[in-house]
């Protein structure tokens, strides 16, 4: 009996991780940008779009669920802004998905708590020129590096994908840049050393003005996504959750037979690499034992992610067809499988019932049965057994003739008073020496007398259902001796 599973577990925190964070007691704002510019934090920062509305669809495709700014007429303004949207202590973490077009030569503000025109207050998360990500502290001093302390990343993300973006701040000259999984290291460049805010300055999403020499505001171009700031240090396992959005997971059956191949399939990335070697979405494998499998993804952005599932094996039955019988011609005898919950014997032709452990087997020729046993878990094994016939009895044919002698192979001692007791039959007999043994080689029954046949027990107690060797001696009235040998089945 097999399960097929799906299995959907993740090393790191899932898509729930997005869900979370509104509820998060240290949230100050969460802008997802479905439709509107309304904060979801418990805080109510709503942002009120300045310049035409122009949302659009999200890295999964959806509709109205990211804005794109055009460059040059729209932004946002966040204008109830209050000492908790504008912190003092640390640490802070502001995190964001953007999509920069290739070549893009203004600066792209993705966050300022703290806005006024011709100088640097608060704290402003941007994408320069060159595609690099900037988070800066602020000490309300005029345009210039005097008046900021700025961490630089070092990936450029003007190309056209949606990116991950993560600020933790941690203090000055403290601060750490994430691109998608990775931390972006980079360099510290300014002079601030303390944070700086006019409470009566809004806040302000898309655009700013920090050139020195500008005149107006300089329009960021791109689209935005799912932007939250936070009074805590995201972990490194929630940036990956974050990224993540899509886990890694592994399709297949989950449990398998020993030796017999088993294939898993993984998705959720662009390649892909498995502890088992191999490294293409789908692995074949063949576990002899119970084994875990590893994946690990990777996405175009060069992020991974693992995941693993464990691929129990069932074990084998043992097969046993019972031990090679000898029987004349025209004799039958009782094949003793075990071992299975099913059987199937193979030839059939000779066979009272193939698939029952003990089928009576009426050869005309020395045949090899081949039995294969199923156990409860669907697992198969197989033995062979022989049964030898003879042409006819080891003894000379005319004193056969003369006595005429015979010993059943098969009785069954059940009380019906049919075929309850098995004797040896012939004429012209003057005594005999009759021995039963069991197939361990014990002398259960013996006899002198032709009358006096075996009951199928032995000690006071039936004798179980199996096939049992015979050896007799018979002393003909003519003066000749026969020796005989066989099989004799015990039903019941």
């Amino acid at each position: 009996m097999k399960r097929n599973l799906l299995i959907f577990a993740i090393l790191f925190l899932n898509t729930s991780i997005f869900s979370q964070i509104p509820n998060d007691p240290l949230l100050i704002a969460f802008y997802p940008f479905d439709g509107n510019g309304n904060d979801i934090s418990l805080n109510g920062f709503n942002a009120t779009l300045v310049g035409p509305s122009t949302f659009t669809t999200d890295r999964f495709g959806n509709p109205g669920k990211a804005f794109s700014f055009n460059g040059y007429s729209n932004y946002f303004l966040i204008n109830n802004t209050n000492a908790t949207f504008k912190p003092t202590t640390f640490p802070l973490t502001v995190c964001v998905w953007l999509k920069i077009p290739p070549g893009n030569q203004g600066c792209f503000t993705f966050f300022k708590n703290d806005f006024a025109q011709d100088i640097y207050s608060g704290i402003r998360g941007t994408v320069i020129p060159n595609g690099t990500i900037t988070i800066s502290l602020e000490n309300g001093g005029p345009i210039g590096p005097q008046s900021r302390n700025t961490k630089t990343g070092t990936t450029n993300i003007e190309d056209g994908k949606w990116h991950l973006i993560t600020c933790i701040i941690r203090g000055f000259n403290n601060m750490d840049i994430y691109v998608d999984c990775r931390n972006d290291y980079g360099d510290y460049s300014g002079d601030a050393n303390y944070l700086f805010y006019d409470q009566n300055n809004s806040g302000i999403i898309g655009a700013y003005d920090g050139l020195i020499g500008n005149t107006g505001l300089d329009y960021s171009l791109g689209v935005i996504d799912q932007l939250f700031f936070i009074k805590r240090e995201l972990s490194v396992q929630e940036i990956l959750g974050l990224y993540f959005n899509t886990p890694v997971t592994i399709s297949g059956s989950d449990t398998i037979c020993p030796g017999l191949p088993l294939t898993l399939s993984a998705s959720g990335g662009n390649t892909y690499l498995w502890s088992s070697g191999q490294t293409t979405a789908n692995a074949t494998v063949y576990p002899s034992v119970t084994t875990t499998y590893t994946v690990t993804a990777t996405d175009a952005n060069n992020c991974s992610q693992t995941n693993n599932t464990v691929v129990y094996v069932y074990p084998n039955p043992i097969a046993n067809a019972g031990p090679d019988q000898i029987i004349s011609v025209g004799e039958s005898v009782m094949l003793n499988g075990s071992g299975g919950q099913t059987y199937t014997w193979h030839p059939s032709n000779t066979l009272s019932n193939p698939y029952i452990a003990n089928p009576i087997a009426t050869p005309s020729i020395t045949t090899t049965y081949n039995l294969t046993v199923t156990n409860n878990f669907g697992c198969s094994a197989s033995d062979n057994v022989t049964i030898f016939v003879e042409p006819g009895n080891n003894n000379d044919t005319t004193d056969e003739k003369y006595s005429e002698i015979f010993v059943p192979n098969i009785f069954s001692p059940n009380g019906d008073g049919e075929n309850d007791i098995v004797y040896v039959y012939g004429t012209n007999i003057k005594a005999i020496k009759f021995y039963i043994y069991n197939r361990w080689g014990e002398k259960i029954f013996e006899s002198t007398n032709q009358t006096i046949g075996w009951n199928g027990s032995f000690k006071g107690e039936a004798c179980q259902i199996d096939v049992y060797v015979y050896y007799l001696e018979a002393y003909l009235l003519n003066g000749n001796k026969i020796k005989r040998k066989g099989n004799i089945s015990l039903v019941r």
